[in-house]
C-alpha cells in the first residue's frame, strides 16, 4: 500500500484507527522488558514499575490539564507538548515495549512536579489576597 492509500483506508475507518491506536499505546506503555524474561522477579519488577508509571501518566492528564487551566504556566505546557509528541510515536509502533515512549519519563515526571507546585501554589496565594483586603469601616 502507498501513503495515499493508508491515508484512505485510515479516514474510511477513522473510529477503528484510534481505536488501534491507543491500543497500541497502551500495550507499548505497559509491556515489559524483553531482555530478562529468563529472570523472573526483575521481570516482574520491571513490570510493576511500568504498571506504576502507567498509573501516574493517567493521574498526570487531569492533574496537568487543571493546572494549564488555573496558571496557565507555558513550562508545564511546553512540558506536556512534548510528551505527547513521544506517545504520539509510541502509538504508531506495535510490539515495541516501552522503548519508544520511556524517552518520555523525564518529561512526563517534571511536568506532574510542575502541575503539584502550580496546583498548590494557587491556594495560599487565594488566601493571601483576602488578607490583605482593606478593613471594612465598622472595624475601624
Amino acid at each position: 500500500l502507498g501513503n495515499a492509500d493508508i491515508a484512505r483506508l485510515v479516514l474510511s475507518h477513522f473510529g477503528d484507527a484510534v481505536m488501534v491506536f491507543f491500543v497500541s499505546l497502551k500495550e507499548n506503555l505497559l509491556a515489559g522488558d524483553g531482555f530478562v524474561r529468563n529472570h523472573q522477579r526483575l521481570s516482574d519488577a520491571i513490570q510493576a514499575t511500568q504498571l506504576v508509571y502507567f498509573i501516574l501518566q493517567l493521574a498526570l492528564i487531569p492533574l496537568a490539564a487543571i493546572a494549564l487551566w488555573v496558571r496557565r504556566d507555558g513550562r508545564l505546557a511546553l512540558l506536556c507538548v512534548a510528551a505527547l509528541n513521544v506517545y504520539v510515536a509510541g502509538g504508531f509502533t506495535f510490539n515495541q515495549g516501552d522503548r519508544i515512549t520511556i524517552i518520555a519519563l523525564p518529561l512526563w515526571l517534571v511536568a506532574f512536579v510542575v502541575a503539584i507546585h502550580e496546583l498548590r501554589s494557587q491556594a495560599p496565594r487565594a488566601q493571601v489576597a483576602d488578607s490583605h483586603k482593606s478593613p471594612s469601616p465598622a472595624t475601624e
